[in-house]
């Protein structure tokens, strides 16, 4: 698992030279292995004809002694072996199969009689070769010659052929990495630009950035479809960006009429002489306060005596505040007309202070706002309608303007799915078909191998998934539905699926469940798709559960596939069932498009909870059968 873990997060780079360079160590191995049989075989064969060559002659030769029963005659003939140094010894028997001559080399021990087969015949060890040739005269057997012949020679021949294999497969490995160094870049290069460009529109926000692409392979083409789906989203935020000015514009306005309506309101002046208690009102004023000029004596105790009794000490307060501080005096407060009527008035006011610092006069304005504040009662209650509005319709665009670019997304993927879809499957089955080849013509091949080509054929099967998502994401097949059994899909999809030994499975599916009329296929890719997710969230190992119940009423079954992982914030959440989003470091963010896509085809619903740290709950409602 460690090696697969590494393999899968390595770059693409080093995926492909790993590849390369095991697949071209595997055939030059298998190849180099092939060739030292070949040559082993060979040797032994050249080895048997020469010794059973060099037999025949001498037992030719000596079918005159054994006739004339010459024995020092015979071991003469026999010495003639002696110039051939694989030689260990010869032996001549007569046709009772005694010992009848003998030639041992110097320095060679006497072998050991051995007893004469009746028809010809080579015997291997792992040291030497043993001939035995009859001597045949007039169709009778009159004796049989023993030859050894050492196999160091061949040991020998062996190691130098090793040898020289090994330089070439040394070589040849070699020349591979050196084409494999220089031709990959045109592979990786490209995407590696493709992927900076990714990071920085992810990191920056900025979709003004597009990515350079030089050819027209798998690669450029989806260089071009991201260039134009970047392009798609920057005229989706100019055309969001218009509208939001457009609104600005319209708030601005309403504020100037705001501001207007305030200006021409009713304004009066007044002036405090403080050390003489004299009051000066303008005509406004009195009229404000529902007084003639000569029906009231303007001083500050009556002015208080006008104000309402609530905002009697209020006003007090703050006047004698400013006399006391020296700061401006602004308030609002109400004010009893004579007939009892009640108005709101806005006032403002100054100190003027001698050079010792002591008040000596105050100056102000006095407005009437009551319609104002009646006014501004209404005009709150307006602008919280607004308020409203613009929320709601800035929700409704911003929620257009997401579904035009998951529908850019979908149309981008379309386009792009089908003839990348094409392009990966035909280099995919050849990959698999290759490790299919090499794991049959290698079954005996050390466990570092087996298990290196069940990694690559573990990713060219990840691979395939991938592109068939891509597929299902963008073009969902109408489905096929059908009586199935949940139980047996759980376990289907749970048989073909590998979990880790750190996360356990609790099932928890009633026998009495109703069956499910759905597409069997689609349905198992859709909870292929949710316990694979599940069983990536829970790095550290946790707990997958799986239940299932019955909604009577509804007609339907509710299946819920909750992990004890990370978990998700609310803003991820949110993107979650976007074409492209994804929470894991690898991943394209396609399983959950093919999921929501594939349930609501199958007449169901998805429905997701989660919380940071807390894992995630996927709840899968589908028809039962009635």
């Amino acid at each position: 698992m460690r090696l697969a873990a590494l393999f899968r997060d390595m770059s693409i780079r080093r995926k492909l030279t790993l590849i390369a360079v095991l697949s071209a160590g595997a055939a030059l191995l298998f190849a180099a292995l092939i060739s030292m049989l070949h040559q082993w075989f060979t040797f032994r064969a050249e080895l048997v004809k020469a010794t059973t060559s060099q037999a025949t002659i001498v037992a030719a030769n000596s079918t005159s002694a054994l006739l004339f029963n010459d024995p020092k005659s015979a071991s003469q003939t026999l010495k003639a072996l002696g110039a051939f140094g694989n030689i260990e010894f010869a032996m001549l028997h007569d046709k009772q199969d005694k010992l009848f001559a003998m030639f041992v080399p110097v320095g060679q021990k006497p072998p050991y009689p051995h007893p004469s087969p009746e028809e010809k015949q080579h015997i291997f060890t792992a040291t030497y070769l043993d001939v035995f040739q009859p001597i045949i005269l007039e169709g009778e057997r009159v004796g049989t010659i023993h030859v050894r012949s050492s196999l160091t020679t061949v040991y020998q021949q062996m190691v130098w052929s090793a040898a020289v294999v090994a330089a070439s497969a040394l070589g040849g490995l070699g020349l591979a990495l050196m084409l494999i160094a220089y031709m990959h870049p045109a592979i990786t290069d490209p995407m590696g630009k493709l992927v900076g460009v990714m990071n920085r529109i992810s990191k920056e926000k900025n979709y003004g950035l597009r990515v350079r692409f030089y050819g027209r392979d798998e690669v450029g083409i989806l260089a071009s479809a991201f260039n134009d789906m970047l392009e798609r989203i920057q005229e989706r935020d100019a055309e969001l960006e218009q509208y939001r000015e457009h609104l600005e514009d319209e708030v601005a306005q309403r504020t100037a009429k705001l501001i207007e309506a305030q200006r021409i309101a009713h304004l009066g002046n007044w002036e405090w002489d403080i050390a003489n208690d004299r009051l000066d009102w303008s005509d406004e004023i009195y009229r404000i306060f529902g007084l003639a000029p000569q029906e009231f004596g303007a001083t500050y105790e009556a002015f208080l005596q006008a104000v309402h009794p609530k905002d009697r000490q209020l006003v007090d307060a703050s006047i004698r505040e400013v006399l006391e501080q020296g700061c401006s005096y602004s308030i609002d407060h109400r004010i009893l007309l004579p007939d009892g009527s009640l108005r709101y008035v806005y006032e403002r006011a100054e100190v003027s202070r001698n050079e010792d610092g002591q008040p000596v006069k105050m100056l102000g304005t006095v407005q009437d706002i009551t319609e104002h504040k009646l006014a501004e009662e209404r005009i709150r209650k307006l602008n919280e309608e607004l308020e409203t509005k613009v929320l709601e319709r800035t929700k409704q665009l911003l929620d257009a303007q997401e579904e035009l670019v998951r529908k850019e997304k979908l149309a981008v993927l379309g386009q792009v799915a089908g003839s990348v879809g094409h392009e990966l499957r035909n280099p995919l089955g050849v990959m698999s078909n290759a490790v299919y080849f090499l794991q049959t013509v290698l079954s005996d091949a050390d466990e570092t191998t087996k298990e290196y080509l069940n990694i690559i054929k573990d990713e060219i099967a990840g691979s395939e998934r991938i592109v068939t998502d891509l597929l299902d994401s963008v073009r969902t097949k109408p489905p096929h539905p059908e009586t199935v059994g949940l139980r047996e899909v759980i376990g289907q999809t749970l048989g073909k699926l590998t979990i880790p030994p750190s996360v356990s499975v609790k099932l928890d599916i009633p026998e009495t469940l109703p069956a499910l009329r759905v597409d069997a296929m689609q349905i198992h890719q859709v909870f292929r798709n949710l316990i694979s997710n599940g069983v990536e969230a829970m790095p550290e190992g946790g707990t997958l559960e799986i239940r299932a119940v019955e909604n009577k009423p509804d007609g339907t079954v509710t299946v819920s596939v909750r992990d004890s992982g990370i978990g998700m914030t609310p803003e991820q959440l949110g993107k979650l069932f976007q074409p492209l989003f994804t929470t894991k470091a690898r991943g394209i963010g396609l399983g959950l498009v093919v999921v929501k896509n594939l349930t609501q085809a199958n007449g169901g619903s998805v429905k997701v909870e989660s919380e940071a740290g807390n894992g995630t709950l996927f709840a899968i409602t589908l028809p039962a059968v009635q």
